[in-house]
């Protein structure tokens, strides 16, 4: 059981930290956003619109 917890908080703590240099890495190599077909008009309709699921899940354990 204390091995679980261990591997829980090590995972979360490399999360913590992983995360932002993930991104910094992608600003830095000029990687953005999510590849869209041009022919396709429901692709352009939401181009821009942001997807936060990932946020939304990621506030559910954090807070929930």
């Amino acid at each position: 059981m204390l091995t679980a917890i261990i591997a829980g908080i090590l995972t979360f703590i490399l999360t913590l930290v992983g995360i932002p240099a993930f991104i910094r890495f992608y600003h830095k190599a000029h990687i953005s956003g999510q590849q869209m077909h041009e022919d396709v008009k429901q692709h352009q309709a939401k181009g821009w619109n942001a997807d936060d699921g990932g946020n939304r899940l990621s506030g559910c354990f954090c807070f929930g």
